[in-house]
């Protein structure tokens, strides 16, 4: 399995998306498993050819020639989940930054994407511009109309206080009573909060807390 990432060429596009990679397995690979944990970003996959089994702990993506595209968005894991690759895989992948991906869609994240691992199709075009995407023979032609796209569905989105309180958590490792001196700070309830955490990250706080440290930060 190889993996090649690229950073984002528009300066507008690098404050949203942290990379797109592709994920390339070739025709005689082994099946690959590994381990994935809940973590603070959001990223849309690409897949053709593909099945995908999506159980509460499990999932598949198995090679199928059935000139499907599948869409799915990554990154509402709510506990560990085993991923599993199964014969040739060709996938793109937009990883946006927390929060971002909030900044191309129509509606909230949670809006669009129920599930841990759903499809995901938030456009009428989409589905048949990601397609054409697909099709490019040259990853450079890929990733500059894949660009090109997301730039087009760019809505401006900035969120009165989460943006905020994700810097606060960044750097702090706030117990019960700092979550309550964060919602003092932004004049919000504990209740408001979370239910914008659930809207737009698909998470509660402390998950995200805990998402961060599993990613580094």
């Amino acid at each position: 399995m190889e993996i090649e990432v690229y950073r984002p060429q528009s300066p507008l596009l690098k404050q949203h998306v942290a990379c797109f990679y592709v994920l390339r397995r070739a025709d005689n690979a082994t099946p690959t498993t590994y381990l994935t944990f809940p973590g603070e970003h959001q990223a849309v996959s690409l897949y053709a050819d593909t099945t995908s089994e999506v159980t509460d702990d499990t999932v598949i993506i198995r090679h199928e020639p059935n000139g499907v595209l599948e869409s799915r968005v990554v990154g509402r894991f709510q506990k560990a989940v085993c991923v599993r690759y199964e014969g040739p895989i060709y996938e793109i992948t937009t990883l946006f930054r927390p929060l971002s991906i909030n900044a191309f869609l129509p509606s909230p994240l949670k809006d669009l994407a129920p599930g841990h691992f759903p499809p995901f199709d938030p456009y009428p075009d989409f589905m048949a511009t990601m397609s054409g995407i697909y099709k490019m023979t040259s990853t450079a032609e890929q990733l500059q109309a894949m660009e090109k796209y997301w730039m087009g569905r760019y809505n401006g989105f900035q969120h009165p206080f989460l943006s905020s309180v994700l810097e606060q958590l960044y750097k702090d490792d706030p117990d019960e009573q700092g979550i309550a001196s964060i919602c003092r700070l932004h004049g919000i309830s504990r209740q408001t909060l979370h239910q914008h955490f659930e809207r737009y990250l698909c998470k509660t706080p402390s998950l995200f807390r805990r998402s961060c440290d599993s990613d580094g930060q």
